[in-house]
Formats: C-alpha cells, structure tokens, sequence
C-alpha cells in the first residue's frame, strides 16, 4: 500500500515542472505524446518514463520514490524531467519536481539517494567540446527540511 503500489507508468503528473502550466498529462504505458504533425514530427511536448528508485528521502520510515522522464524533443536536445513522490493518506504527492538541461548544458548525468539524501548530478558546460559532449559534472545534495528540499552540499566540477 505504500509508494511502490503506484503505477507511474500510467499516473497523472502535474505539467508545471515541464511546461510551467497548471495542468496535468498523463502517462500511458510510460509514455505521454502531445500532437504530432502528419509526418510524425512532435509538435507538442512528448515525455516517456525511464526510471523509479525508491528511498525514504522525507525520513518518515517510509519510502519515497524518484521519477525521471526523458524529454523527447523531436531534435537531438536531450532534457530531463525529475519528479519526488511521498504517499500522504494512500495517494501520491508530489514534494518536488525540476527540468534539467541538455547533455552538456545541464543535462541530468544522475540522480539517486544515498543516506536519506536526494544526490543530483548536473552536467557542467564549463569546457564542454560540444553540446554533446561534457567533461565535467556537478554533484548537489538535498536532504528534506520542514516540507521542502534544501541544499546541503554542492561539489566543484568533478571530471568524467
């Protein structure tokens, strides 16, 4: 009955994270697709799961989830949308949700817990030889503090 009883794959998700609109969309099978054009081009916003780690980041004792979303762009743009999930009264509620940037302009390289805390690793541009191609990363941690994620640590540029 906890949080791993929810099938994000098939869940609403609040679009404010994505599109900065009071709306939802909707997960079916993993995947949400706005319009295409009749060459099946996207033409709106398409978004398909990739991952769900479980771990209790609110401290509770119970477990929180992380859910991460590719972006798909319909161009070789590459951005990342990460949401955290609690259950509150058997339903999941949504602590935070954030857009990270393409590949090596702060593009997601990971995000995970460790030790009750939420680790999120950012592609730096700083010396980048592409867009495509980082050499460095930033590593911030946040641990859950009176209803909300607060920034803990933040590493310099870690090299790959």
């Amino acid at each position: 009955n906890g949080i791993k009883s929810i099938d994000f794959a098939n869940l609403a998700f609040p679009a404010k994270p994505v599109t900065g609109e009071r709306r939802t969309f909707q997960l079916h099978n993993g995947r949400y697709r706005d319009p295409e054009d009749a060459g099946g081009r996207v033409t709106g916003v398409w978004l398909d799961l990739v991952d769900v780690e479980y771990a209790d980041l609110t401290r509770d004792g119970n477990d929180d989830a992380i859910v991460v979303l590719d972006w798909v762009t319909g161009g070789s743009a590459m951005p990342t949308v990460v949401y955290v999930y609690a259950m509150r009264a058997g339903q999941p509620v949504m602590l935070w949700g954030f857009t990270t940037g393409d590949r090596a302009d702060g593009g997601l390289r990971s995000v995970s817990a460790e030790r009750g805390e939420l680790v999120v690793e950012i592609f730096s541009p700083k010396g980048k030889t592409a867009d495509c191609c980082p050499v460095a990363y930033v590593r911030t941690r946040y641990r859950w503090v009176r209803g909300a994620f607060r920034r803990v640590s933040r590493t310099g540029l870690l090299a790959l």
